[in-house]
């Protein structure tokens, strides 16, 4: 639906356009049937947003956060990697 409706704005910010994606799903509904949730990136998040989302009847999945990018596997799995000091431990399962 991102991008789709008539009242979407390439200039604005993504938070901005749930509201008019709202109204237009509720003009929607006969052709759509009963929307239940509204999946959306953080980009779209915020506390009004999910209130108007609630108030249309729809419960609202938004991301609130990421994560930084690419951390290091070390960081990520820092129990599930063999010991740092023995590389050919950890390519061994690669021989058999």
């Amino acid at each position: 639906m991102y991008g789709q409706h008539a009242g979407y704005r390439t200039g604005s910010h993504d938070r901005e356009q749930v509201k008019p994606m709202l109204d237009q799903l509720t003009q929607l509904h006969a052709a759509l049937g009963k929307i239940e949730y509204l999946l959306t990136d953080n980009s779209f998040y915020s506390a009004a947003n999910a209130a108007a989302c609630e108030a249309h009847g729809i419960e609202p999945l938004m991301a609130v956060g990421r994560e930084s990018h690419h951390p290091g596997p070390f960081e990520r799995f820092p129990n599930r990697l063999p010991c740092r000091t023995m590389p050919a431990r950890h390519n061994a399962w690669r021989t058999n």
